[in-house]
């Protein structure tokens, strides 16, 4: 930490947040039994959501004794505030058709409008199809019922759509003090450029899979296939600093493609009169691919991330090392920025392992892991070229002359040999962050119906529960937590002087009456 001017006299920041929301829910169903074999069920409603957020903030800095250092009794006073509502209204219906009980259709609709586009905007229309079929109760499945005990087939398709924060298209000016003759006034300057052509994001999504079950259901799976494509991405674009607005404005920019694969597997492996052991795996794959920019030039997106066709949306970029000529003492990089890592996993995948003493006492294991990914470590970045405070740095030794040289440069273009500044070669600050993690071990104990009749008749169950979070992690990442982010966003992936994930030891007493 460092402190400058009245800082070193004491400080004080206080912040209240304030944060109502209202809904209304309303959900109708009607049934209706055609003979033997069909039947409908229709489903209609209606969802009201309000939401106001409200924040008060102030500081006071240098204070004469410390026994008086409440926010006014500081040398200088700030404070701001602020205020935000949204309005959210939906209308929705399905009619699902049955069919012997084991061929079903859903059909439904979902209508909104959202205060954030103003009252003048179109309702948002939502559309979704999806039916599923137990194909194990159809009579010509069972020559297949020893091998395979259930299977059902699926599939959907439908749309979804995502609304901005408030204000977020509307154009605004900031409050601002001038002085004109020695009195100061009240005057404003530009703040957001807003956007009166923004639209809500719409998503389109395929999805199918099955479910089966295997050996008198002692294994049972699940796999789905998903193809989501998102159009009018809302994005915020950047604009020239001398339009003087303090913020870019969100647009609706290209599309973006989500699809991949998910499976999960449970298996009963132990099932005795005092001894279960029950294990579930899953898995899921990823394939995130900016698929149009809508025409407009790559630009920043969070931290050292990029809005680039063809790549993860945010891919994290720098100007890579082409080559490491220790005698010459330089390093070549490329003229331009290059995909360096992606920012969201490729793979995920866990397994839960329980096992179950004597119907009351569990013992559980969650092991999980994300891999194809990688990490800013801004935190070495900072150390080692800006404060240069770091023992790697400092040390001549510490490192290899050639991973030195990488690390520090000097670095030159890779066209004309001209000097490139260290911020832009910041390929070996982005490393991989595929960690396995042992996520939480824990322990729960029933108590006994007997041991439960000496605490009164009122009491219906009783149990304790030992867990641990964050056990072990194992990753070649050199932060301390790969899973760590300094920045807020959905676009970055940044460790950033950033205090890893806490271990953690819970005992817990749970009493239903």
């Amino acid at each position: 930490l460092w402190y400058g001017g009245l800082t070193d006299g004491g400080s004080n920041a206080q912040t209240s947040r304030g944060a109502e929301r209202y809904t209304f829910d309303y959900l109708g169903n009607m049934k209706k039994q055609w003979g033997s074999d069909w039947e409908t069920n229709l489903s209609f409603g209606l969802q009201v959501i309000s939401t106001r957020n409200t924040n008060l903030n102030a500081t006071g800095i240098g204070f004469v004794t410390n026994a008086n250092n409440s926010i006014g009794s500081g040398s200088q006073t700030t404070g701001g505030g602020g205020f935000t509502e949204q309005r959210q209204y939906g209308y929705l219906g399905q009619l699902q058709i049955g069919n012997q009980n084991k061929r079903f259709l859903q059909v439904g609709v979902r209508i909104d409008r959202n205060s954030s586009f103003g009252d003048q905007a179109p309702s948002f229309v939502l559309p979704k199809i999806g039916g599923s079929w137990a194909i194990s109760e159809e009579s010509f499945f069972s020559p297949l019922s020893r091998f395979v005990n259930t299977l059902r087939l699926r599939a959907a398709y439908g749309t979804t759509g995502r609304s901005p924060n408030p204000g977020d298209a509307l154009t605004t000016l900031a409050a601002a003090s001038y002085n004109i003759t020695g009195t100061t006034l009240a005057g404003a300057v530009l703040g957001n450029p807003g956007n009166a052509d923004l639209k809500p994001e719409r998503g389109t999504e395929f999805e199918a899979g099955l479910d089966a079950g295997f050996f008198d259901n002692k294994v049972s799976t699940e796999l789905t296939f998903f193809r989501k494509t998102t159009q009018d991405l809302i994005i915020a674009r950047p604009i020239p600093p001398s339009l003087g607005f303090n913020a870019n404005p969100l647009a609706n920019l290209g599309s973006v493609l989500n699809q991949g694969v998910e499976v999960a597997v449970n298996v009963t492996a132990v099932n005795k009169r005092n001894v279960r052991w029950d294990v579930r795996g899953a898995a899921n794959t990823l394939r995130n691919e900016l698929t149009s920019l809508g025409g407009i030039s790559p630009f920043a997106l969070g931290g050292v991330g990029r809005a680039l066709e063809g790549q993860q949306l945010g891919v994290m970029v720098a100007k890579r090392v082409r080559s490491v000529d220790v005698a010459a003492n330089r390093v070549v990089v490329s003229d331009t920025l290059e995909p360096v890592g992606n920012l969201f996993p490729t793979l995920e995948w866990n397994i839960t392992n329980t096992l179950t003493l004597f119907k009351n006492l569990r013992i559980a294991a969650l092991l999980d892991a994300k891999r194809d990914f990688a990490v800013y470590n801004n935190t070495r970045f900072f150390r080692e070229t800006q404060l240069v405070r770091s023992n790697l740095r400092l040390d001549p030794t510490a490192l290899p002359a050639e991973e030195r040289l990488r690390r520090f440069g000097p670095f030159v273009s890779e066209a004309n040999g001209s000097a490139v500044p260290v911020n832009d070669a910041r390929e070996p600050y982005i490393e991989r962050g595929d960690f396995v993690r042992l996520r939480e071990l824990s322990a729960t104990y029933d108590v006994p119906r007997f041991l439960m009749d000496k605490l009164g008749k009122r009491v219906q169950g009783a149990s304790v529960t030992l867990a641990f979070q964050n056990v072990r992690l194992w990753s070649n990442f050199s932060g301390a937590d790969p899973e760590v982010n300094s920045q807020t966003g959905a676009f970055a992936r940044e460790d950033f002087l950033t205090a890893p994930l806490p271990r953690r030891s819970v005992l817990r007493f749970n009493l239903n009456f």
